[in-house]
């Protein structure tokens, strides 16, 4: 009687480890990319602040100083979209319109606000009338930035630095 051949395949148990280690391998990589986005996130902050803190340089008039905020503005969003003078205000305001910003004083204009997901990038000053010596921005990093010496948490900008801390 002839032999029967035998055909190969794989068994259920070599399946199901093939499986597992392919899971194993897509959960640490999701964890790897996860961590590289929120610290992308982090250096998209911080070079934000810095283009923020540039232009209040920029806005800087002796005698008026900075703008004169009353109390913290949302940076971003559809409200506060340039910041700009209108004859001997500095401010931050909605758009480039000749009503709002004299032409040739916009200092920054499409504000950029907090990469999504977290919180809102604030500007606060506690100047509310000119002239104004000083300004704070504040936002939170969410895994910090050691090469910049800043941790996790909520940083500040103000004329001198960034550093970690909150707004006066």
């Amino acid at each position: 009687m002839p032999c029967a051949k035998r055909r190969a395949a794989f068994t259920l148990i070599e399946l199901l480890v093939v499986v597992a280690i392919i899971g194993l391998l897509g959960t640490i990589t999701a964890v790897a990319v996860n961590g590289a986005r929120a610290k992308s996130r982090d250096n998209k902050r911080v070079t934000d602040f810095r283009q923020i803190q540039k232009a209040l340089e920029l806005s800087y008039e002796p005698g008026s100083g900075y703008p004169v905020v009353g109390g913290p503005t949302v940076l971003g969003i559809s409200g506060t979209k340039v910041l700009c003078a209108k004859g001997a205000v500095v401010t931050f305001v909605a758009d480039q319109s000749a009503a709002n910003c004299d032409v040739g004083r916009v200092y920054m204009g499409l504000i950029p606000g907090n990469p999504v997901p977290n919180g809102a990038d604030g500007a606060g000053n506690l100047c509310t009338t000119a002239p104004c010596n000083g300004y704070c921005v504040q936002t939170t990093l969410e895994q910090g930035l050691p090469q910049s010496g800043l941790s996790a948490g909520t940083i500040i900008g103000d004329q001198t630095a960034l550093k970690n801390g909150t707004c006066p």
